[in-house]
């Protein structure tokens, strides 16, 4: 019955996943930068497609630790559009936080 109860505890305190914490809204974060600086929205929505394909082919490998780090370094970049990159988290998940 301990075991089960430990189990349960573990399983409640485990981190949510990056996709829950953040917010990837790409067609509006492609709208921001085109705004704010006038990157080509269809060049900005590649470049998200190819950060997410290698999230969902890389992300389940990564250690923990590295994935929290990545989750917080892409929440900081999130800060002026409000919505998170797969570029960025992609990138700190291949080169490690700080790389950018």
């Amino acid at each position: 019955m301990r075991t089960i109860a430990v189990l349960a505890m573990a399983l409640a305190a485990a981190p949510a996943s990056a996709e829950e914490k953040l917010n990837f809204e790409v067609d509006k974060l492609c709208q921001w930068q085109f705004e704010n600086n006038s990157m080509d929205v269809e060049e900005c929505k590649a470049l998200e497609a190819e950060g997410k394909s290698y999230v969902a082919a890389h992300e389940a490998t990564i250690a923990p630790e590295r994935r929290a780090a990545c989750v917080a370094e892409t929440l900081s970049y999130a800060g002026d559009p409000g919505f998170a990159s797969y570029t960025v988290y992609s990138a700190c998940l291949k080169d490690g936080p700080g790389s950018l």
